[in-house]
């Protein structure tokens, strides 16, 4: 266990006040630990320079590292959030002779020592960091993003190694670059690129106020803050934020000259879910959102909205060169470059590990995965030793895949089955009924029954309409045809003889699941 614990901050000329109020938090609530912290200055004049190079504080040692703001022409912007943040991208690069370094963002106060946080093995995740409980269920920006959950990233203890190692710094600028979502300034970008490879930490090493309410519903126990972000309503500059008067005391110890908060709002409000409260100084009047609201609003008649291209961050997925292009019909390379940009393989893969163990052990018969497209699906059957072939009418993904080894026919599925004499341990059909119209679908269904032998099983994945949230994804697709209910697609299976086993749900939102797997058997 280290002694010695290494942070980091980034901050630009508005944020070096509430930078130097975090710093003196630490020092207050440390133990026996040594603090080595490094403050990342973007853009600073020489008077703000001087302010934190004058913070001589016992068992801290301060290292200022002073850059331009090289994202200052980024086309990107954020009310709250400066374009300085991008610099956490370059952490890794910046801090090389470091292993691990945590993360804080400077709109911050640390209320006990920070050697437990610290010490936490990571092994081989990118991150230690907290969920983000309103993103998940309020914003929804996880499903936006296509991902499990999603985390905050001002608080972030990260594996500098590991980040190094698998070239994170240029996958976190690239994704930026490319990206179409104006949401956040860096969040998205961290969420997607680190996906499921984070350890999730305790909330309380990331406590803000907007998910407190949900804390109560997330966790029986009570939640004992250890540093709190003011990720909404800065004390600096309103009166009356909760946690305020715990802010405004290191602010006091910092010995700022001139009034930095007079200028602080008396009067506002803020925004909990459907809850809003208004502050008059300090006394808080707590109401629910008016839902008429909105008939009233005037909205301008035409709204203009910036895009980032996405057809570039498809190519540069490209498993095959831009020269190929040629080789195929523009149709195979439309949906091949299309699944690049919106299915996830990460994402794809975690979900179809869990209809493994529903594969028939069969060493001398074969499973079929119809539609296989990438061949996630493919790779999990091989690599757990059940013996698979796929079929694929993309000639492109058909000659990807043959060029990895495996075992695939470039072919339509209803002329397979017909002419095969072949019987089955398996048949999947995932992301693929959607894609079908009905006298096809009742056909191959009815055709996958009779080549599967006794005891074999077919796994059939779509999205689920049951969750009304789908409907504006579905057509993102426009190769799907139409929904499939999974009432619809059970008593199908059924009338074709197959007995339904289990309903699988994947990817939870508020609303219900993303998607739902339906494993029938032929008894």
């Amino acid at each position: 266990m280290s002694n010695n614990i290494s942070i980091v901050y980034i901050c630009d000329e508005k944020y070096v006040m509430p930078t130097c109020v975090s710093i003196r938090s630490i020092y207050e609530n440390k133990k026996d630990s040594t603090y080595d912290i490094y403050i990342i200055g973007v853009d600073l004049s020489e008077a703000s320079k001087d302010t934190i190079n004058k913070i001589n504080l016992s068992g801290l040692n301060i290292n200022l590292l002073t850059y331009e703001n090289k994202y200052e022409n980024l086309n990107t912007n954020h009310v709250y959030v400066s374009k300085a943040a991008l610099f956490k991208f370059d952490i890794p690069n910046i801090l090389v002779d470091l292993d691990k370094v945590l993360y804080i963002d400077g709109d911050t106060i640390i209320l006990d020592d920070l050697g437990e946080l610290f010490n936490t093995e990571l092994s081989s995740f990118y991150a230690g960091v907290v969920k983000d409980l309103s993103a998940c269920y309020i914003q929804k920006d996880n499903i936006r993003l296509g991902i499990q959950t999603y985390f905050n990233s001002g608080v972030m203890l990260l594996n500098l190694n590991k980040l190094r190692q698998d070239n994170i710094p240029e996958r976190l600028l690239e994704y930026k670059m490319n990206s179409i979502s104006v949401k956040y300034m860096d969040n998205d970008c961290f969420n997607a690129v680190f996906k499921d490879n984070v350890y999730f930490l305790n909330p309380k090493y990331n406590y803000f106020i907007v998910n407190e309410y949900l804390y109560e519903k997330e966790t029986s126990s009570k939640i004992f803050p250890l540093i709190i972000h003011f990720t909404s309503s800065k004390p600096w500059q309103k009166y009356g934020v909760k946690f305020g008067r715990k802010w405004d005391k290191y602010y006091v110890m910092c010995n700022f000259r001139g009034g930095g908060l007079l200028s602080r709002k008396f009067i506002y409000k803020e925004k909990f879910g459907n809850k809003r409260i208004l502050h008059i100084g300090s006394i808080k009047l707590s109401y629910k959102k008016f839902s008429l609201k909105n008939i009233f609003q005037i909205k301008p008649f035409v709204k203009e909205k910036m895009v980032n291209p996405l057809l570039p961050s498809a190519i540069k997925r490209s498993e095959i060169d831009k020269t190929e292009f040629k080789n195929y019909t523009r149709k195979d390379l439309y949906y091949y470059l299309f699944e690049n940009v919106f299915y996830d393989k990460e994402v794809i893969t975690k979900i179809q590990k869990n209809y493994l163990k529903y594969i028939p052990k069969n060493p001398e018969k074969t499973f079929l995965d119809i539609g296989c497209g990438r061949g996630e699906f493919l790779n999990l059957l091989l690599n757990t030793g059940v013996k698979a072939k796929g079929l694929e009418i993309n000639k492109l993904e058909y000659d990807l895949l043959v060029k990895k080894g495996f075992d695939i026919i470039n072919t339509d599925a209803l002329n397979y089955l017909k002419n095969t004499d072949e019987l089955f341990s398996g048949i999947s059909l995932i992301e693929v009924v959607e894609h079908l119209k009905f006298d096809y679908l009742f056909d191959l269904i009815s055709l996958a029954y009779e080549k599967l032998e006794t005891g074999g099983v077919i796994i059939i994945e779509t999205l689920s309409p049951s969750n009304i949230n789908n409907l504006k994804y579905f057509y993102t697709d426009l190769t799907h045809i139409r929904p499939v209910p999974v009432q619809s697609m059970q008593f199908l299976c059924e009338f074709a003889g197959f007995a339904v086993k289990k309903i699988l749900y994947s990817l939870p939102t508020k609303k219900g699941y993303t998607n739902y797997a339906l494993i029938a058997e032929k008894l």
